[in-house]
């Protein structure tokens, strides 16, 4: 997996090479009266790992998922974005600041949280309940599609989920209006709409909606979806499962980026053969792998992961 560790503040952020260095730029104007800013378009990873007092890396720092990308305008997408702590929320935090075209005003446009496990929406949580600390952070708008009230309740997520709500709704604008929602679902003709996000676009392709399977686990709630700006397109996966994959392989685009699903884990409904068909019917380039060193090498050799590795089906570049 190529990562290139960047030096000083950014020490604890991995960013992807090759061809994202190389992304388009454009001139676009950043929201509010403020000058044009050239710019190029960024995909950042937030390492998901760190050492414990004891010097161990345990399971809380091990998984998790944070993806940020800059936009042309300069201000950002976040994918998920981990663990409910000081310690990810510093570095999410710090990235931002680090590639902001004015660091003392960071706009995340939309921030994407893919399906409700701490390890993937935690984050926005933690920076909303911790204003003070993050008070140079603006979010435009949230974007998700929980499961329905009936299967949050029967798998003991209600007050979890009720926490984020409360947390998101704390959360401002640049104008200082309340954080838009937006709820990922089906138009009257049964197709996904598109949803705007300062000039990029978000394509869904599967969301959780009100027929969801009672007894599907929670990461086949996953938010599957494509990201569009500057020339380049991202498939994002979250946690789905191979049972999803199956039910819309047929239906997902070509893409630049694909990013494994469930940090590259065993997939629990016993389908992890849809998961390289799923990836081959992207055509994708290059491959992020969501997770720590630590997690990537306890995942790299399971069997569902090994075309990712060997013969004519690995990536360009596998990140």
């Amino acid at each position: 997996m190529k990562k290139r560790i960047l030096s000083g503040l950014l020490s604890l952020c991995l960013i992807l090479l090759s061809a994202v260095a190389v992304l388009p730029t454009q001139i676009s104007a950043l929201p509010g009266n403020h000058a044009e800013t050239r710019v190029e378009t960024l995909l950042v990873s937030v390492d998901m790992g760190y050492e414990y007092q004891n010097g161990s890396n345990e399971s809380h720092g091990i998984n998790g998922m944070c993806y940020i990308i800059r936009l042309l305008d300069g201000t950002f997408v976040i994918v998920d974005g981990g663990w409910d702590d000081n310690i990810i929320c510093n570095r999410i935090y710090n990235t931002l600041k680090a590639y902001a075209p004015e660091p003392e005003r960071i706009v995340v446009s939309g921030w994407i949280i893919t399906h409700p496990h701490m390890d993937h929406y935690g984050a926005i949580r933690y920076i909303a309940n911790n204003q003070s600390t993050y008070k140079d952070l603006s979010v435009e708008k949230v974007i998700y599609a929980f499961p329905p009230a009936a299967y949050l309740e029967q798998n003991n997520l209600t007050n979890k989920v009720t926490a984020f709500y409360n947390a998101v709704s704390k959360l401002k604008q640049t104008n200082g209006q309340p954080t838009a929602t937006v709820i990922a679902s089906k138009t009257v003709d049964g197709k996904y709409e598109t949803i705007d996000i300062n000039g990029a676009k978000m394509d869904p392709y599967y969301a959780a909606g009100e027929d969801f399977d009672q007894t599907a686990p929670v990461n086949a709630s996953s938010l599957v979806f494509r990201l569009r700006t500057g020339g380049n397109s991202f498939l994002f996966t979250g946690d789905m499962t191979g049972e999803i994959a199956e039910l819309i392989k047929s239906t997902v685009p070509a893409v630049d980026f694909y990013q494994i699903p469930h940090h590259g884990c065993e997939d629990e409904t016993g389908k992890g053969d849809q998961l390289k068909e799923f990836y081959l019917a992207t055509k994708a380039r290059y491959v992020l792998f969501p997770a720590s060193e630590a997690l990537y090498q306890q995942n790299r050799g399971l069997s569902q992961n090994a075309y990712l590795f060997e013969g004519n089906t690995k990536p360009t570049e596998l990140y």
